[in-house]
């Protein structure tokens, strides 16, 4: 390896940790500066021992020059990026086009009524709403593109954070007479996590099922302690999500609804797999559909939380 160069400096250390601890050692796509170039290595280091397995007499050491297989995976990731950009523009423009084109409307509208309380109240509502609704879509883009930032972890009960959303999503709730059940092992089950993107996490599918219930429907929220992870459900009665549109569900810019950049549950599973090295997932049952959210156990339990 000294003979080499001093680019498989690294190469050798391993070599003598793998004699340390008589395992094996294997890299998957390694890079060494080779000549002033990259190359990417997969890398087997495995003991080598004498015919009765009992004395150790070296490594074997071997290097597999992967560096084509890397830049085609690079390139393939480059060209599923920039498909992934253009499907996003095409959809970002038909969302943007629709409250634009309807602000042009109703600004031209008000201009003829300006001498009309009753109507220039109602249109500078909807312009209103429909600010707000380019404002949404921004954001949405914005959370989901942007790179992964620092978060402020603490513990806090599951629970409590269930119950403010259901406050927030009340008036929703009432307006649709939907029975809502909340079902817990415990009155505080503790997970460790950022507050304001579980709350995030949550608000998105309980306004979703909401959304989805039809009136007089149930939705039930179960938490539930689990031997090394918490688990959080939303179910609501509904039409069962067929399989083929179930794959797609967390698919960025995926969606079944009329208005929408369909990035809502990519960003969920942004939050929960990604940032809270989590699992979320969807089941359809019978009647309905549920939504899983598996977060893992806390090893240590505070002795107060939020």
């Amino acid at each position: 390896l000294r003979a080499l160069g001093p680019e498989f400096e690294d190469i050798e250390e391993m070599a003598f940790q793998a004699m340390r601890i008589k395992e094996e050692i294997t890299l998957s796509n390694y890079l060494i500066q080779v000549g002033g170039r990259e190359r990417y290595y997969d890398v087997k280091i495995t003991p080598f021992w004498d015919a009765d397995k009992l004395m150790l007499r070296g490594v074997i050491i071997t290097l597999d020059d992967v560096t084509e297989r890397v830049s085609l995976e690079k390139e393939r990731k480059k060209q599923e990026k920039l498909a992934a950009l253009g499907e996003m523009a095409a959809r970002v423009a038909h969302e943007l086009r629709n409250p634009i084109s309807v602000l042009g409307g109703f600004i031209k509208r008000l201009e003829k009524n300006a001498d009309n309380p009753e109507a220039r109240e109602r249109y500078i509502n909807i312009i209103k709403d429909e600010i707000l609704r380019l404002e949404n879509i921004v954001n949405e883009i914005l959370d989901f593109s942007r790179e992964p930032r620092s978060l402020e972890f603490t513990y806090f009960n599951i629970n409590k954070l269930i119950n403010d959303v259901y406050i927030l999503l009340e008036e929703k709730v009432r307006e649709k007479n939907i029975l809502f059940n909340f079902e817990t092992d415990a009155e505080e089950i503790t997970v460790y996590a950022e507050y304001s993107r579980m709350k995030q996490v949550i608000i998105n599918l309980l306004q979703n099922a909401i959304e989805a219930t039809p009136k007089d429907g149930k939705i039930l929220v179960e938490t539930r302690i689990k031997l090394d992870k918490i688990v959080v459900s939303i179910w609501n009665e509904g039409t069962p999500i067929d399989k083929e549109t179930a794959e797609k569900l967390f698919t960025p810019f995926f969606t079944t609804k009329v208005h929408g950049t369909g990035l809502g549950l990519a960003i969920c599973k942004k939050i929960v797999e990604d940032e809270h090295k989590g699992k979320i997932y969807h089941e359809s049952t019978e009647d309905g559909n549920k939504f899983v959210v598996e977060l893992p156990k806390p090893e240590v339990q505070p002795s107060s939380v939020e």
